[in-house]
């Protein structure tokens, strides 16, 4: 009898385990959201609201903007296009290379990729870290409102070891499980022309996050 009440008890404790650590959620491969950004660096804060679409059938991300010009990055065109948009978001005024790799940014990292295995934080939230070799560049922790429906993600600014800033991601009540095909396209994709003042990073940066950096001057320091 002792060893039946026992083996219920593991038993038991191995189910709280597991309901501890839930599988972190799949997300979906495209989708649409409004975001708003807050990043603090260099004794900075620059805001900024974007309508958001990502897709991994496309790698591609699109942010759309009110406050400074709408970006359209495709990865696998050539050697990838990270473009400025014109104020119809129909054309291409100029092209860099990415300054990231793609990602999906509700995606939690799973040990691939340049990303660490995420941990469970409790409430909804994992958290992971984003290397270059074995140093992380960036930290990421990020809450789900329910299921794949992301309510938060917080990032500190790690590049070779050094905290320099944090960024907070709000995401709206109008995301979606989808995108419009028609958001990751231009009309003038092979004639639109490389811009002279291209900026990398060594961070994994969404371009949303990057251009705040640009406005408070720290994305030298990425």
């Amino acid at each position: 009898m002792k060893s039946i009440a026992l083996g219920s008890l593991l038993a038991a404790s191995q189910v709280n385990a597991v309901n501890l650590n839930p599988p972190p959620p799949v997300a979906p491969a495209q989708w649409s959201a409004t975001i708003d950004t807050t990043i603090t660096a260099g004794g900075q804060t620059q805001k900024g609201t974007t309508k958001s679409y990502i897709s991994d059938t496309h790698q591609a991300w699109r942010y759309e903007s009110t406050t400074h010009p709408s970006t359209l990055t495709l990865f696998d065109y050539k050697d990838g296009r990270e473009m400025e948009l014109d104020s119809t978001g129909t054309k291409c005024v100029a092209w860099c290379p990415p300054s990231s790799t793609y990602f999906n940014t509700i995606r939690v990292g799973n040990g691939k990729n340049g990303t660490s295995k995420a941990t469970y934080d409790g409430t909804n939230t994992w958290s992971w870290t984003d290397n270059l070799f074995v140093i992380a560049m960036d930290h990421k922790h990020l809450t789900f409102k329910s299921g794949a429906v992301p309510d938060q993600l917080v990032e500190e600014f790690t590049p070779f070891g050094k905290q320099i800033g944090n960024g907070t991601s709000i995401f709206h009540d109008d995301f979606k499980p989808s995108a419009d095909e028609s958001k990751f396209t231009v009309s003038n994709l092979d004639s639109c022309p490389k811009a002279d003042n291209c900026q990398s990073s060594t961070v994994r940066l969404t371009t949303n996050v990057k251009q705040l950096l640009l406005e408070i001057g720290m994305m030298e320091k990425m």
